[in-house]
Parts: structure tokens; sequence; C-alpha cells
């Protein structure tokens, strides 16, 4: 049973630990639970913005490759952003665009692992957009393309080494007429809902992390344990 434990910690930091060395690659993503449409574009001329009108609560996924595929961490969390715009909306039929600049999107853990899970620091910039009267869109940036910047921190994993960072966020369940031009120029004001998805290579986890993942190989022994005893 020792060997197991020992195995199933093992097998998981080597797991994440492999992402230091592959290129870019999905490492998180989150789903928002319930649709209460808290992700919000405020038209207020030069202060408009993209921010969640209340703290928003989302199952958050730490993803790392292993044999079989990729292991899915979930872990409840809570997530905020704010944001402010960049200049006016850039329309060009059939799609619009909406350029935000410091972007911050803070992902707190709210159940056994607490903290910063993951942060797109205010140094980062997003466009906002898709296609006119749609009642779906995207908020998304890669770092280092047409000067974008996308900043990460987190209590679980390293980015120092990390050259290449990029974020999306799908925007739906936007309410009629969908994405508008809007007064001043700027993106007309909606709701929605959202999930998201997070990349990066050059990741390197926190000693942390091994013990997150460790945790995850505790579940297993469990449930071995479990099936033995019937």
């Amino acid at each position: 049973m020792k060997n197991f434990f020992r195995l199933a910690v093992a097998t998981a930091a080597l797991s994440i630990t492999t992402l230091a060395h592959a290129q870019t690659s999905l490492f998180a993503n989150f789903q928002q639970i319930g649709s209460a449409k808290p992700f919000q574009f405020i038209n207020a001329g030069i202060n408009s913005s993209f921010v969640t009108s209340v703290t928003v609560p989302v199952n958050f996924f730490y993803r790392a490759p292993n044999s079989s595929g990729t292991i899915d961490i979930a872990l409840p969390a809570n997530l905020t952003i704010t944001s402010i715009v960049n200049g006016t909306a850039s329309v060009s039929a059939p799609t619009i665009s909406q350029k935000l600049q410091s972007v911050e999107m803070v992902f707190t853990g709210t159940g056994a692992v607490t903290g910063n899970l993951l942060t797109i620091l205010n140094s980062s910039t997003g466009t906002l957009g898709g296609i006119l009267g749609d009642s779906g869109a995207g908020l998304e940036e890669t770092h280092g393309v047409s000067g974008g910047v996308a900043n990460y921190s987190s209590a679980y994993l390293d980015f120092s080494a990390s050259t290449q960072r990029n974020y999306s966020l799908a925007l739906n369940n936007i309410a009629a007429p969908g994405l508008a031009n809007g007064p001043g120029n700027y993106l007309a004001g909606f709701t929605s809902d959202a999930t998201g998805q997070f990349s990066s290579n050059g990741i390197v986890p926190e000693p942390s992390t091994v013990l997150l993942l460790g945790l995850g190989g505790l579940g297993l022994i469990m449930r071995y344990r479990r099936k033995e005893n019937h």
C-alpha cells in the first residue's frame, strides 16, 4: 500500500513537471457555476469597462498530462475581473472589436485548496469582440503578438521561465440585439455568462503543487481501499 501511495504522488508530480519542457499548452480552464450573466461590458464613454458585476463562483481546473492523456484537477473558486477600454471600438463588418487594458482576472480557491490559483495581472491587455448582432463574443490575448501582454501569477505554478502566454474567454447568452456599436463608438453594453482557458510554456510547479497533486493521489488510494474492503 505504501508503494501505491508513493507511485501516485510521484506520477502526479512528474506529470505537471513535464509542462516546463513542452510547447505552449493548455494548463487551466474554468466553468461558471449557474447562469446569472455576471460578466458585463459597461458603456460609459472613455470610462467604459469589462468587469464582473459580482464575485463569480466557478469550477477551476488545473490540467496536467499523464500516460492516458490529461488529469483534470477540479477546484472550487471565486473569480473577479476588472479592465478598462483602450480606445474606441473597431468595426469592420461583420465584426466588431474593443481593445482593453489593465485586464485583471483573479481566481481564488474556496475549497480545500485556497489562495491564488491563478491571476492575470493588471498589466495585461485583451481584445473583446465578435460578430455584429451575435449572442456570443470572445475576450482573448496572446502575449507578444501585436503588442499583446498576458502576465500570470499563481501560488501553485511558477511562470518566471514562460515566454509565451495566452488566454481566451467565451462569452455567451448576450441578449438581443447582441454585439453592437454603442454610444461614443464604444462597444454597446451587455451582460453574459462565460467559460475560459489559459495556456503557457515554461511552467514549473511550486512545491505546494506537488502536495496538491499528492492529495489527488491520496483520493485514488481511498477509492482503492474501499474496493479492497468490498
